[in-house]
Protein backbone atom coordinates (compact mmCIF):
# COMPACT_ATOMS: atom_id res chain seq x y z
CA UNK A 1 0.00 0.00 0.00
CA UNK A 2 1.24 3.51 -0.82
CA UNK A 3 0.95 6.68 1.26
CA UNK A 4 1.99 10.29 0.55
CA UNK A 5 4.28 11.98 3.10
CA UNK A 6 2.85 15.23 4.46
CA UNK A 7 6.34 16.84 4.60
CA UNK A 8 8.26 15.82 1.47
CA UNK A 9 5.19 14.99 -0.63
CA UNK A 10 6.69 11.71 -1.89
CA UNK A 11 4.59 8.61 -2.23
CA UNK A 12 6.12 5.73 -0.26
CA UNK A 13 5.34 2.26 0.99
CA UNK A 14 3.56 2.11 4.37
CA UNK A 15 6.68 0.48 5.84
CA UNK A 16 8.39 3.88 5.37
CA UNK A 17 6.05 5.42 7.99
CA UNK A 18 6.14 4.95 11.76
CA UNK A 19 3.05 3.87 13.65
CA UNK A 20 0.61 6.52 14.84
CA UNK A 21 -1.89 6.46 17.69
CA UNK A 22 -4.61 7.56 15.29
CA UNK A 23 -5.09 8.18 11.60
CA UNK A 24 -6.58 6.45 8.62
CA UNK A 25 -3.85 3.86 8.21
CA UNK A 26 -2.60 3.98 11.82
CA UNK A 27 0.61 5.53 10.45
CA UNK A 28 2.16 8.95 10.97
CA UNK A 29 1.53 11.60 8.31
CA UNK A 30 5.26 12.19 7.81
CA UNK A 31 7.66 9.48 6.65
CA UNK A 32 10.50 8.11 8.81
CA UNK A 33 13.11 10.20 6.97
CA UNK A 34 11.18 13.47 7.43
CA UNK A 35 10.45 12.58 11.05
CA UNK A 36 14.17 12.00 11.61
CA UNK A 37 15.05 15.35 10.02
CA UNK A 38 12.53 17.07 12.33
CA UNK A 39 14.08 15.38 15.38
CA UNK A 40 17.57 16.48 14.33
CA UNK A 41 16.37 20.07 13.91
CA UNK A 42 14.67 19.96 17.32
CA UNK A 43 17.87 18.67 18.95
CA UNK A 44 19.86 21.42 17.24
CA UNK A 45 17.56 24.03 18.76
CA UNK A 46 18.04 22.46 22.18
CA UNK A 47 21.81 22.36 21.67
CA UNK A 48 21.88 25.98 20.47
CA UNK A 49 19.89 27.12 23.52
CA UNK A 50 22.37 25.34 25.82
CA UNK A 51 25.27 27.03 24.03
CA UNK A 52 23.49 30.38 24.33
CA UNK A 53 22.90 29.82 28.07
CA UNK A 54 26.57 28.91 28.62
CA UNK A 55 27.64 32.05 26.79
CA UNK A 56 25.12 34.19 28.70
CA UNK A 57 26.24 33.09 32.17
CA UNK A 58 29.87 33.54 31.12
CA UNK A 59 29.33 37.01 29.62
CA UNK A 60 26.90 38.34 32.25
CA UNK A 61 28.25 36.75 35.44
CA UNK A 62 31.70 35.38 34.51
CA UNK A 63 30.42 31.93 35.55
CA UNK A 64 31.24 28.60 33.97
CA UNK A 65 28.75 25.75 33.88
CA UNK A 66 30.84 24.07 36.60
CA UNK A 67 30.53 27.21 38.77
CA UNK A 68 26.75 27.19 38.27
CA UNK A 69 26.53 23.48 39.04
CA UNK A 70 28.58 23.94 42.23
CA UNK A 71 26.21 26.70 43.39
CA UNK A 72 23.25 24.49 42.46
CA UNK A 73 24.63 21.56 44.49
CA UNK A 74 25.46 23.79 47.47
CA UNK A 75 21.84 25.02 47.46
CA UNK A 76 20.60 21.42 47.08
CA UNK A 77 18.85 22.50 43.88
CA UNK A 78 16.52 24.90 45.71
CA UNK A 79 15.69 28.59 45.37
CA UNK A 80 17.34 30.50 48.21
CA UNK A 81 14.18 32.48 48.95
CA UNK A 82 11.15 30.20 48.56
CA UNK A 83 13.12 26.95 49.12
CA UNK A 84 11.26 25.17 46.29
CA UNK A 85 13.27 22.63 44.30
CA UNK A 86 14.27 23.09 40.65
CA UNK A 87 12.01 20.20 39.65
CA UNK A 88 8.97 22.35 40.47
CA UNK A 89 9.86 24.86 37.74
CA UNK A 90 9.99 24.78 33.96
CA UNK A 91 13.02 27.10 33.85
CA UNK A 92 16.37 26.53 35.49
CA UNK A 93 17.22 28.59 38.56
CA UNK A 94 18.37 32.09 37.67
CA UNK A 95 21.68 33.61 38.73
CA UNK A 96 20.79 36.43 41.13
CA UNK A 97 23.25 39.29 41.53
CA UNK A 98 23.47 42.79 42.92
CA UNK A 99 23.10 45.23 40.04
CA UNK A 100 25.32 47.81 41.77
CA UNK A 101 28.26 45.61 42.84
CA UNK A 102 27.72 42.74 40.33
CA UNK A 103 28.28 40.31 43.23
CA UNK A 104 26.47 37.01 42.72
CA UNK A 105 24.16 36.23 45.63
CA UNK A 106 22.88 32.82 44.59
CA UNK A 107 20.35 30.98 42.46
CA UNK A 108 16.67 31.89 42.60
CA UNK A 109 13.54 30.69 40.88
CA UNK A 110 12.18 33.00 38.22
CA UNK A 111 9.37 34.29 40.47
CA UNK A 112 11.65 35.23 43.37
CA UNK A 113 14.28 36.72 41.05
CA UNK A 114 11.65 38.80 39.26
CA UNK A 115 10.15 39.97 42.57
CA UNK A 116 13.52 41.26 43.77
CA UNK A 117 14.05 42.95 40.41
CA UNK A 118 10.66 44.65 40.57
CA UNK A 119 11.59 46.01 44.00
CA UNK A 120 14.90 47.14 42.46
CA UNK A 121 16.73 45.48 45.38
CA UNK A 122 15.41 48.27 47.62
CA UNK A 123 15.40 46.89 51.17
CA UNK A 124 13.15 49.66 52.51
CA UNK A 125 10.52 48.87 49.87
CA UNK A 126 10.74 45.19 50.76
CA UNK A 127 10.25 45.97 54.47
CA UNK A 128 7.27 48.17 53.56
CA UNK A 129 5.83 45.26 51.56
CA UNK A 130 6.33 42.92 54.54
CA UNK A 131 4.57 45.41 56.86
CA UNK A 132 1.74 45.70 54.36
CA UNK A 133 1.32 41.92 54.22
CA UNK A 134 1.40 41.64 58.02
CA UNK A 135 -1.35 44.24 58.36
CA UNK A 136 -3.50 42.40 55.83
CA UNK A 137 -2.96 39.11 57.62
CA UNK A 138 -3.96 40.50 61.04
CA UNK A 139 -7.22 41.90 59.60
CA UNK A 140 -8.25 38.52 58.21
CA UNK A 141 -7.50 36.64 61.44
CA UNK A 142 -9.92 38.69 63.61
Amino acid sequence: MIKKCSKCGEEKELSEFNKSKNGRFQKRADCKICQSKTAIARNKITYDSKVKWKRTIKDNFNLTVDDYNTMFENQKGCCLICKRHQTEFKKRLAVDHCHDTKVIRGLLCSNCNTALGLFKDDIESLFAAIDYLKKGRSKTKK
